[in-house]
C-alpha cells in the first residue's frame, strides 16, 4: 500500500504543474443550472442586477496545458459566453486568456494565455486504457485549486447520456465535482486519458471524462484553425437489437444497420444500401452504432475508412 501510495503521490507532483484553475465572469439572465449531468456550472449566484442589468455571474473550472507557448484545454461550458477569464497558473501567476475556438459537439475548448515554457501535459493513448486501472482527477472542485482525487476506470465507451452531439466517455469513480470540468483524468504513469466533463448526481461516484484521442484531435484542430473539421460517410444508423439480429440471423449486438442513406455521400458512391449491417470498421468489431460514429468522427476529411458489411447474410 505504501508502494502505491507513493505513486499517487509522484504522479500528482508531476501532473500539477501542468494543471490550471479557471475563473470567468459571465452576464446571464439565466438561473442557475439544476443540478445533474453536465456538470452544472459551479456559479456562486448573481452579483448585480440592479435596475434591469445583466446579471454578473462568477464561475469556476479547470484547463490543462497542452502547449508550452499557453494552449491550454477545457470544457466549452466552462469558457462558453464569457466575458472574462482569467487563469490561475500552479506557480501563482494570474493571467487574461482568450478563447482559440470551442466545440460543442465534444464540449470541449482551447484558450491561450500570454506565456512561454510552460510545463505540459503528456497525452496517453485512451484506446488502450483498462477498465479497473487506478485513476487521479486534478482540478479546482468548488474552486478549491489542485485538488486530487483518486479512483478506477469504471467503464469506456460509455454513449447515450444526450449532452452532446459526440459522444464516447470514459467513466470514472474519481472524485469529481462542479469545477472539475476540465481538468484531467490521468493514468499510474502520469498521462491524460481524458478530460474531466460530466457527473451524473454529486457524490455518486459516476463521472464522465472525453478520452484524450478524442480530446488530443478536438484541441489540436482548435489551436490550429479555431475550429474542427471531421470525418462525415453520410449514413443513418440503428442499433442491432435482439428482434432485428434475429431477422438477420446474426447474434445480438454484432453490427449497426444502415437505415438512411445521403444520396451524395461518400457510402452512397461507395455502394452501401439501406439494410447493409455494418460489423467492423477498420478491423474492429461493432457492437452498436456508436461505435462506428466514434470512428468516422474521430478521423479527418478524406481519410479512408475499411468497413466490413454482410448484405442479405453474405460478407
Amino acid at each position: 500500500m505504501e508502494q502505491l501510495s507513493n505513486g499517487f503521490v509522484s504522479v500528482a507532483s508531476q501532473t500539477l504543474p501542468s494543471v490550471v484553475s479557471i475563473r470567468v465572469d459571465v452576464e446571464s439572465q439565466q438561473p442557475e443550472a439544476p443540478q445533474g449531468l453536465p456538470f452544472p456550472f459551479p456559479f456562486g449566484g448573481g452579483r448585480g442586477g440592479r435596475g434591469g442589468a445583466p446579471e454578473v455571474q462568477h464561475g469556476t473550472g479547470s484547463g490543462v496545458i497542452v502547449r508550452a507557448d499557453g494552449v491550454i484545454v477545457t470544457n466549452n461550458h466552462v469558457v462558453e459566453d464569457a466575458r472574462r477569464i482569467m487563469v490561475h497558473l500552479r506557480d501563482g501567476r494570474v493571467l487574461p486568456a482568450r478563447v482559440l475556438g470551442t466545440d460543442p459537439a465534444t464540449d470541449l475548448a482551447a484558450i491561450k494565455i500570454e506565456a512561454t515554457g510552460l510545463p505540459v501535459a503528456r497525452w496517453a493513448d485512451s484506446d488502450r486504457a483498462r477498465v479497473g486501472e487506478w485513476v487521479l482527477a486534478i482540478g479546482a472542485p468548488f474552486g478549491l485549486d489542485a485538488t486530487v482525487t483518486h479512483g478506477v476506470l469504471s467503464a469506456k465507451g460509455r454513449a447515450g447520456l444526450g449532452q452532446t452531439s459526440i459522444e464516447d466517455y470514459l467513466q470514472t469513480d474519481a472524485s469529481i465535482n462542479p469545477g472539475n470540468s476540465g481538468g484531467p483524468l490521468i493514468n499510474l504513469r502520469g498521462e491524460g486519458l481524458g478530460i474531466n466533463t460530466m457527473i451524473l448526481g454529486r457524490g455518486t461516484g459516476v463521472g464522465f471524462a472525453v478520452p484524450s484521442r478524442l480530446a488530443r484531435m478536438v484541441t489540436e484542430q482548435l489551436a490550429e484553425r479555431g475550429s474542427v473539421t471531421r470525418g462525415w460517410i453520410g449514413l443513418g444508423l440503428q442499433d442491432l437489437t435482439a428482434d432485428l439480429a434475429s431477422n438477420f440471423n446474426l447474434p445480438p449486438a454484432s453490427g449497426a444497420i444502415v437505415s438512411e442513406i445521403d444520396a451524395r455521400g461518400p457510402s452512397a458512391r461507395a455502394g452501401l444500401a439501406l439494410g447493409d449491417v455494418i460489423t467492423a470498421v477498420d478491423g474492429r468489431p461493432v457492437t452498436s452504432s456508436n461505435d462506428v460514429v466514434q470512428t468516422v468522427t474521430g478521423r479527418r476529411p478524406n481519410d479512408a475508412l475499411t468497413l466490413a458489411v454482410l448484405r442479405n447474410g453474405q460478407a
